[in-house]
Order: structure tokens, then C-alpha cells, then sequence
């Protein structure tokens, strides 16, 4: 939990930056509620909070090999983020 309060404190006015931080939070938080759920025996509802770790595991590597893509990703709306950043299709040279 420290971690979770370490990025929660860490001030920046970079968006992109900020947007990195809040999804590790958030994929810090999902794991530890996983954990918490698997260790009291919701196997079923772990793998579903899992589902959505690894999700974000995977924008954060895409936001890692291309930076420009976080911008993109934050001023879009909801359909055209779901058609770019949802499929298994790789957005880098689009």
C-alpha cells in the first residue's frame, strides 16, 4: 500500500504522465483486491478483477513502446478508444 500512496502523492503537470500513474494505481489496486478475494476463496470473481489487471498491463506497455498513443488514447471518445485500443491490432503507425 505504500506504493499506492507514493504515486498517489507524486505531483505532476505532465497529463500523460498522470494518466501512466492513475492506471498503475488502478492495476495495483485490482491486484491487491484480487489477492484479497483468491486467499478468501472467490477464485471466479479473482480472475474477473484479473481480466481487467492485465488489460491495463497491456495499455501501459503500449503507452511504454509509443508515448505519443497516451494523448491519443485521452482525447478520445469512447467509441473511437474502444476501436483503436481495444482490438489486438497494433495503433503504432496509425
Amino acid at each position: 500500500m505504500d506504493l499506492a500512496d507514493m504515486l498517489r502523492q507524486f505531483n505532476s503537470s505532465d497529463e500523460d504522465l498522470k494518466v501512466a500513474v492513475v492506471l498503475g494505481m488502478r492495476t495495483f489496486n485490482a491486484f491487491a483486491a484480487s489477492i484479497k478475494l483468491t486467499l478468501s476463496g472467490y477464485h471466479q470473481n479473482s480472475s474477473l478483477i484479473l481480466r481487467d489487471v492485465l488489460e491495463a498491463v497491456f495499455l501501459l506497455d503500449l503507452f511504454a513502446g509509443d508515448p505519443s498513443l497516451i494523448e491519443r488514447w485521452r482525447h478520445a471518445d469512447k467509441k473511437a478508444r474502444m476501436k483503436r485500443f481495444f482490438s489486438g491490432e497494433s495503433t503504432r503507425g496509425t
